[in-house]
């Protein structure tokens, strides 16, 4: 819904500041960036600034959706891939070339605004160590999510079923990759939420 709810900011004996008394930091502004991903003891993430006359920006300001909406008949739907809770993954093609994994999301599995969001913030990001995202469409149910297809699929995956059979240096190479995305993602205050591998 669209109710705007109100945080009081605290400041503790050691002059750190919090909403939720479990999450701590030097200052506002990094209190805000940090809650901007996660609520993390509040009743939903801090979303978007209030301005004076109580509206709050539009989900996709700043970005039009010709920018990062896609055409579904661009797409073409060519095996499932798997499942999980928030929807199934296709391997597919866009523009009738373009190899692609193309997520549904479940209805139910999240609320339109926040996929709209975090499509926006996933749109700005671009760098050779993490997966593309090329666009969403969300023109019909269930909303699809377009990425770059990974060829060797999942990384946690790939490395369960080599278990033993990748030399260190394959391996450190890995590690390397990984941080230099996750370092680009920190750069741009971008939280993975699901680093595992």
């Amino acid at each position: 819904n669209r109710d705007i709810l109100h945080y009081q900011i605290k400041q503790n004996h050691l002059g750190q500041y919090y909403v939720a008394e479990n999450y701590l930091f030097s200052s506002v502004p990094e209190l805000i960036k940090y809650h901007q991903h996660n609520a993390a003891g509040l009743i939903t993430r801090l979303r978007h600034p209030v301005t004076s006359d109580g509206c709050t920006s539009s989900e996709t300001s700043g970005l039009s959706y010709e920018e990062w909406g896609l055409n579904p008949s661009e797409l073409l739907f060519l095996k499932e891939l798997g499942r999980g809770q928030f929807g199934v993954v296709y391997l597919g093609k866009w523009k009738e070339t373009i190899k692609v994994a193309i997520k549904t999301i479940n209805e139910g599995a999240m609320s339109e605004d926040d996929f709209m969001e975090e499509a926006k913030l996933m749109m700005k990001l671009s760098h050779p160590k993490l997966v593309q995202l090329y666009g969403v469409c969300t023109h019909h149910k269930p909303l699809h999510v377009v990425t770059e297809f990974m060829e060797n699929g999942c990384l946690l995956n790939y490395l369960q079923q080599r278990r033993g059979k990748l030399g260190r240096d394959v391996l450190l190479s890995m590690c390397q990759d990984v941080c230099e995305g996750m370092e680009y993602l920190e750069r741009n205050s971008f939280i993975h939420r699901d680093l595992v591998s």
